[in-house]
């Protein structure tokens, strides 16, 4: 699992990681009509994730919303922000959507992690 550190600066700081899990590879290693095969689920890439140290959020009524795109072994890309699992450690900090959109609740440093 991919871990991205960042410093607090000012109220919200976010931090992104993305992880695999092995009975998620098999269910997205489905065909698309059309581009050919998938191959196997290589990677998540969540944004932003500005120079790998995440992004801030400034101020109460900020919000962000998160991308995740899923890249396999064809070389394919493809977007699953809405069919990953967040969740944020420590808890409290923010409320996330299961579409992935990010609320501050809280001051403080928050790891998002985003799972298949």
């Amino acid at each position: 699992m991919d871990r991205f550190s960042c410093t607090a600066l000012f109220a919200w700081t976010i931090c992104l990681s993305a992880a695999i899990t092995a009975n998620a590879l098999a269910a997205e290693e489905k065909s698309s009509t059309g581009l050919g095969d998938r191959g196997t689920l290589t990677e998540l890439r969540v944004e932003p994730n500005f120079d790998g140290k995440g992004f801030t959020i400034n101020g109460r009524d900020r919000r962000q919303q998160l991308f995740v795109t899923g890249l396999y072994s064809s070389g394919q890309e493809h977007d699953l922000t809405r069919q990953v699992k967040y969740t944020a450690a420590p808890e409290g900090i923010i409320a996330i959507t299961e579409d992935g959109y990010v609320t501050p609740i809280a001051d403080g440093e928050v790891t998002i992690t985003a799972t298949t």
